[in-house]
């Protein structure tokens, strides 16, 4: 959040609390997608191993719709903060959106270990 921040110069009193408000609020509605999509992967792997072709395309399929919500929730976020923004920070939407990849998704317990979860600090 803090290059997201950084990118767009956004004002740290006017711009930077609703900012947080509406990040905490996309955290919380992706919540559930992430599980889903940790979830799927495992069942993704299980139908791979055990060659059930209709399980994996079943698993993938509710992978792909999670991983769709999740950028839908990213790409609101944007456009809520877009709103508040000055015609200079504008120029530096797409930059800035670019951020946001996967910042709403779980971190894997591998990446949390070493300090580089996805939604950390980004």
């Amino acid at each position: 959040m803090e290059k997201f921040v950084s990118k767009l110069k956004l004002d740290e009193n006017k711009q930077v609390p609703p900012a947080e408000r509406v990040f905490a609020a996309g955290m919380t509605q992706a919540k559930a997608y992430g599980q889903e999509l940790n979830d799927q992967r495992r069942h993704l792997l299980t139908a791979e191993l055990a060659g059930n072709e209709t399980d994996r395309k079943l698993a993938f399929d509710a992978y792909l719709e999670a991983s769709r919500k999740i950028a839908a929730i990213e790409a609101s976020f944007m456009s809520r903060i877009f709103v508040d923004l000055k015609p200079d920070q504008r120029k530096k939407t797409v930059d800035a959106f670019d951020l946001l990849a996967g910042i709403f998704l779980p971190s894997s317990p591998v990446a949390a270990q070493a300090g580089r979860g996805r939604g950390g600090d980004r």
